[in-house]
């Protein structure tokens, strides 16, 4: 089994994929891909004030400013300059949830944050569930942990779309994007999926 990963915030990041058999007689490979938050910054970044606005989130006035941002964000990922532009982008975020009083823009239907009952730690700390994925007992999961913030936080600007187009070729893929999803949802995936050379 491969498994290849850069954690951040209980989200595997970069491409993470494993094979795996079906328990059929007639086995079949499965690839299963992660690509979360953002495949590739630029783009991704360009359209956020364009969906807060057409979600109806922000008004003109806020719109110009979370545009200004943008831009700001953009020239910082250009210069490689990773940990700011990510402090920036996370500015961008909480300014359209503020602005909007949107408890989380990763679903803007929720009046509370996404995983606000923590099920994800609750779950990925159970004994048994430790044991299926071969994680040492004594470590403690923690959703949107400050520690891996701190070491891999300047990863989350950095593009990977580039390595999209290696997948396609040796798969079919299926991307999924949440449509409730003002953060990282289809507009901002459409954004950078129409830049791959077919």
């Amino acid at each position: 089994m491969l498994w290849q990963h850069r954690l951040h915030c209980s989200k595997v990041k970069a491409p993470s994929w494993y094979s795996c058999r079906s328990g059929s007689q007639r086995s079949a490979d499965l690839l299963i891909v992660v690509l979360l938050l953002p495949v590739d910054a630029v783009e991704q970044t360009l359209v956020q004030a364009e969906v807060a606005f057409n979600l109806g989130l922000i008004d003109t006035r806020q719109r110009r400013a979370a545009e200004q941002m943008q831009y700001d964000i953009v020239e910082l990922v250009r210069n490689k300059n990773w940990t700011a532009a990510r402090k920036k982008s996370d500015e961008l975020l909480a300014y359209i949830a503020n602005s909007s009083a949107t408890s989380t823009l990763e679903d803007i239907r929720r009046d509370k944050a996404y995983d606000d009952e923590d099920r994800v730690s609750i779950y990925l700390n159970l004994p048994e569930i430790k044991a299926n994925i071969a994680a040492d007992n004594d470590i403690v999961y923690e959703a949107c942990s400050k520690v891996v913030d701190g070491v891999m936080g300047h990863d989350v600007m950095k593009s990977v779309a580039h390595l999209v187009p290696d997948l396609i070729a040796r798969s079919n893929v299926l991307l999924y994007q949440g449509q409730f999803d003002a953060e990282c949802g289809v507009a901002s995936n459409e954004a950078w999926i129409s830049k791959l050379a077919w």
